[in-house]
């Protein structure tokens, strides 16, 4: 790459440290639970389910703290490089360009969110949920504005069901809206769970709707 022409890093969104996060609560959370359940029927903590289900769940979280570490050291060196002359994107140890003025086609896939660059030689999967809202549009507007119209296919259909990754201030599709709809409804039933049987699992996904679905409706 020519180093003297103007590029732009895009690095993944901190999303995965929730999988860090994950990977030490879900087996604490179920060690303990089974522990308990273990100490409860034999009333001592030194009974062998106990400590059985203590060196296993031991085991279980060294396990899933080292491969969540790999995960994160593989997720941190992931980015999407674009400059006038080429298209990098780096996973891992692996890295793929794309000439811009190589490129066969692009496609913008709206299910999957996905935007696929392939040249005769190579391809590039560019998955936009990997980046932060900014970025994506960023990245869209370099895509859409550097690559000749005629070698895009579905844009259309892209643009109409993602209008705030395009435009900020585009209205709601009636995709969103469903979606909005949809979080707004959970919310409301799960507010209404914890209300009648105070029970905090409840709350907990009353509150998590609510920023779903705030974040929908904003179109985040």
């Amino acid at each position: 790459m020519d180093q003297t022409l103007t590029e732009k890093v895009f690095r993944i969104r901190p999303w995965y440290w929730g999988l860090f996060v994950f990977s030490l609560i879900a087996p604490v959370g179920v060690s303990v639970f089974i522990a308990s359940l273990f100490y409860l029927r034999s009333g001592s903590l030194t009974s062998r389910p106990v400590i059985v289900t203590i060196i296993l769940g031991a085991v279980w979280i060294l396990l899933s703290i080292s491969g969540s570490l790999m995960t994160l050291a593989n997720f941190r060196r992931m980015c999407l490089i674009l400059s006038d002359q080429a298209i990098t994107k780096t996973e891992g140890d692996e890295t793929q360009t794309v000439s811009v003025d190589q490129i066969s086609h692009l496609n913008w896939l709206s299910m999957s969110d996905e935007i696929i660059v392939e040249s005769t030689n190579d391809k590039i999967i560019v998955n936009l949920d990997f980046f932060k809202r900014g970025d994506q549009r960023d990245i869209i507007a370099f895509l859409r504005n550097t690559i000749p119209f005629e070698l895009q296919k579905k844009w259309e259909q892209f643009s109409e069901m993602y209008p705030h990754r395009v435009e900020p201030h585009a209205p709601l599709s009636t995709r969103e809206r469903m979606v909005t709809a949809f979080w707004f409804l959970a919310t409301v039933a799960t507010g209404y769970q914890w209300w009648c049987e105070s029970k905090w699992q409840y709350l907990v996904v009353a509150l998590s709707g609510l920023v779903l679905t705030i974040k929908s409706y904003r179109g985040k």
